[in-house]
């Protein structure tokens, strides 16, 4: 595209297929036109698009005369788009030719870059909030085991009840569909209630797939196994019950 010349592509014929409805309602695939055997519409980016098609005249003693038709399909200026002319030489073409500016020269800078709102990691904005989401959950799970690990009646009723004050619902599945900013303020009053350390939960920069999550309580160090806030592989062993129980 940046190159300083004009570019001749040629590429092979092939046939566009697209189904019409039959008399009897039946849908049948059917030829409605011809196109450059390209890849999408890249038969249709050039300024100048002849379709080049090979005829046979006879000549009356039992053999033919060769011809090339070409068929312009597509001009940029529309002086051309139509025409039609059989072994066409130079001259045919210089309509065209004319209007084009000599020495014009636009390159695409290819140094700006379209912000797409991915991070280094290929990740947009909403597969980090997907995981930070998750982070969360996974955070508010392990407070709700750490204070009730049982499993019995009254222990699971806590947690259901501390789901519902905080969260504003007794589902699980509820909770992790919430949206991170209220799933950080959550997290922040239940560990208040909880008496456990304030902690805030961080995502390595980018949040991409690699992102890992810290706790980290208020001298800014991050707690190994502290009694107000354990690190998450230590949820590891109890996730499979957790997961049952997470919202009651």
């Amino acid at each position: 595209m940046n190159a300083p010349l004009h570019i001749v592509i040629a590429g092979r014929a092939g046939y566009e297929y697209d189904f019409e409805e039959t008399n009897d309602g039946k849908r049948e695939l059917v030829k409605t036109g011809v196109k450059m055997r390209t890849e999408a519409e890249f038969g249709f980016e050039p300024s100048l698009l002849v379709e080049m098609e090979r005829t046979q005249t006879p000549t009356g003693t039992g053999g033919f005369t060769i011809h090339r038709t070409a068929t312009v399909i597509g001009d940029r200026f529309g002086v051309l788009d139509g025409k039609t002319c059989v072994d066409p030489t130079f001259k045919f073409f210089l309509p065209h030719i004319k209007l084009l500016t000599p020495g014009a020269h636009a390159p695409v800078d290819t140094a700006v870059k379209t912000d797409a709102g991915v991070d280094e990691d290929g990740g947009d904005a909403w597969a980090r909030e997907r995981k930070t989401r998750t982070i969360l959950a996974e955070e508010i799970q392990g407070e709700l085991v750490n204070a009730y690990p049982g499993q019995t009646a009254a222990e699971k009723k806590a947690k259901a009840d501390l789901l519902a004050a905080f969260f504003g619902t007794r589902s699980w599945t509820a909770v992790e569909g919430m949206d991170s900013r209220r799933l950080r303020h959550g997290l922040r009053a239940l560990r208040e209630r909880l008496g456990v350390q304030a902690a805030d939960v961080v995502t390595a920069p980018g949040g991409g797939s690699n992102a890992e999550s810290t706790v980290v309580g208020d001298s800014g160090e991050s707690p190994a196994g502290t009694d107000g806030t354990r690190r998450r592989d230590d949820l590891a062993g109890s996730e499979a019950s957790a997961s049952d129980e997470g919202g009651g």
